[in-house]
């Protein structure tokens, strides 16, 4: 066969895969957490809130976030928060538990709104 047809028939699938890729990723989406759903760990959810408490130690930030029901949100971070108590966010996050307390690990943290 000859090379040139080879690479044509490589770009081409190349390219086709990339578009597919695009649409799945922009289809998938974290679930609300709903305060009375039962969460499997490790699932990614996403919150909507607004800041309670913020208190900080040993490299993460723990953050109590009031929605419908309290979430407890722990985010690791070298650099300081830019938000503060008061503030609505969006998190984006890996659910996880601790000492039998469940929590969210964020990923994302988004403010929406400033108090």
């Amino acid at each position: 066969m000859n090379d040139s047809y080879i690479l044509k028939i490589a770009l081409i699938c190349s390219i086709i895969g990339l578009i597919a890729l695009y649409f799945v990723s922009n289809s998938i989406n974290p679930e609300l957490l709903n305060p009375t759903t039962n969460f499997e760990e490790k699932e990614f959810v996403y919150l909507n809130g607004t800041i309670h408490k913020i208190s900080d130690g040993n490299g993460a930030y723990y953050i109590k976030v009031i929605y419908s029901s309290e979430a407890d949100v722990v985010a690791f971070s070298k650099e300081n928060l830019e938000f503060k108590e008061g503030d609505k966010i969006e998190i984006i996050g890996k659910t996880d538990s601790f000492n039998g307390k469940r929590q969210i690990i964020a990923d994302k943290i988004k403010v929406i709104k400033n108090d």
